[in-house]
């Protein structure tokens, strides 16, 4: 199976105002080697390490995504190999969503990109050290930009993955954030037929 649901800082570590980890679900401690596992050697002309994009990409904090221009820098900075992973996820979400970083991570993948619905939350996944990757929307689907509205959040997968198919012509794999990765993927994505063969035999 390829996918699965899934002591404090000193009060001055985050600079000034109350700590960002209450207010949007991120862990006072979390195993850093969890976080950034070693980056494994990838022999040249392997097809299997095509996509390992761990080590190759820099961490980016993006802006609103509805703003012209940003969807495509978000793009340009966390695409690899004319590939991008979008995952999304609330407040109420963040552990999962971290969870699934830290397990494509795991894989070798670092070519992700995490959609929320506020700079703020945004702005704490991307501390140290978790480091997540991310940018937000203030995007409103029919009058769904209320606080707490599931749908708009649902939503916007679909938005930004038909967005960035049409726009960049990228390979876009939407992943839910209560996900998270047991090993690389791409090489049965990649498969082309064999895939179907593959999951008769294989729990993908």
């Amino acid at each position: 199976m390829l996918f699965r649901s899934a002591g404090a800082k000193p009060a001055n570590a985050w600079g000034p105002g109350p700590s960002p980890l209450k207010a949007h679900k991120l862990p006072p401690k979390l195993p850093t080697r969890g976080m950034w596992p070693p980056v494994a050697p990838v022999s040249p002309g392997d097809p299997d390490g095509a996509y390992r994009s761990l080590g190759r990409l820099k961490h980016y904090r993006g802006g609103d995504l509805e703003q012209p221009g940003e969807l495509r820098r978000a793009v340009e900075a966390r695409s690899y190999n004319g590939e991008l992973i979008l995952t999304y996820g609330n407040e109420v979400g963040t552990a999962w969503i971290a969870n699934l970083v830290f397990s494509l991570r795991a894989s070798g993948i670092e070519h992700y990109l995490v959609i929320v619905m506020s700079d703020a939350h945004c702005k704490a996944l991307s501390r140290p050290p978790w480091k997540i990757s991310c940018a937000w929307s203030s995007w409103d689907f029919t009058s769904c930009k209320n606080k707490g509205e599931l749908r708009r959040l649902w939503y916007s997968r679909h938005h930004y993955m038909s967005r960035v198919i049409a726009e960049t012509k990228l390979n876009v794999a939407v992943v839910d954030g209560d996900m998270f990765v047991q090993r690389d993927f791409y090489p049965l994505l990649k498969a082309g037929r064999k895939i179907g063969r593959a999951s008769c035999r294989e729990r993908v």
